[in-house]
Order: C-alpha cells, then structure tokens, then sequence
C-alpha cells in the first residue's frame, strides 16, 4: 500500500500592493496553478498565516498599512517558486521584497515581515 502525503498548506502567493502588477501576477499565478490572494493596502496588521489561509489563524481586525510592497509564498516548492519568479521577469513583474512564509513568521504581522524584508535588502546592498 502506498502512503500519500496531504498538503495541509494552500500553495498561495500573496501580493501586497502591487497594483501595477496585478492582471501579470493573476496570469502568472493561473498558468502555474497557484491560488494569487491579493492582500488589501490596510491588512499589514493581520499575521501572515491568516492572509496565507492557514488552519488556526483568524483575522485580528488589524487595520494597519505598510510602505512597501512585497511578495509572499506560502506551501510552495522550491521549483514552483523558482518557475515563478522565472514568469515574473519574463513578463517584467519588478517586485524587490519576496518571502516564503515560514514557521517562525507565519504569525509576524505583514508590516514585521516587511520591516525584516526591508533591513535585509538594504543589508545587501539593494
């Protein structure tokens, strides 16, 4: 009998103020099959795992608003990243901060992980 592994995680990119960009990143998400959640310019308050759809998170009602804007990969592989950020420069889709939601951030507000995002980009040399 073979065992299966269930992904309990959705595979999500979530865009966060990237308005420029919005009809690219919904055709790149569809063609890789990956759900694109559109995360609003006042939801940098709430956890990243409650704007990635994981189980356990609810909305803590956070009506905050952050500079930046990011990028955030959440129950992704490491070649589903790759292949799309590989569509993001072939159809010229410049978003400088990117994450993949991880179990020490997954309950950082957006804003924590865009000020962390930010320092480390700055960091070296972006």
């Amino acid at each position: 009998m073979r065992s299966r592994i269930i992904k309990t995680v959705p595979e999500t990119v979530i865009a966060y103020k990237t308005d420029e960009y919005t009809q690219k990143l919904r055709r790149i998400a569809s063609s890789n099959n990956i759900k694109l959640t559109e995360a609003a310019a006042d939801s940098a308050g709430e956890a990243v795992g409650y704007l990635a759809g994981y189980a356990g998170f609810t909305s803590n009602g956070s009506s905050e608003e952050a500079e930046d804007s990011c990028i955030v990969f959440a129950g992704l592989s490491s070649r589903q990243i790759d292949s799309f950020l590989s569509d993001m420069r072939k159809n010229g889709v410049s978003v400088p901060l990117k994450a993949v939601v991880t179990a020490s951030n997954q309950s950082w507000s957006l804003k924590k992980l865009l000020s962390e995002l930010k320092k480390e980009h700055e960091k070296l040399g972006g």
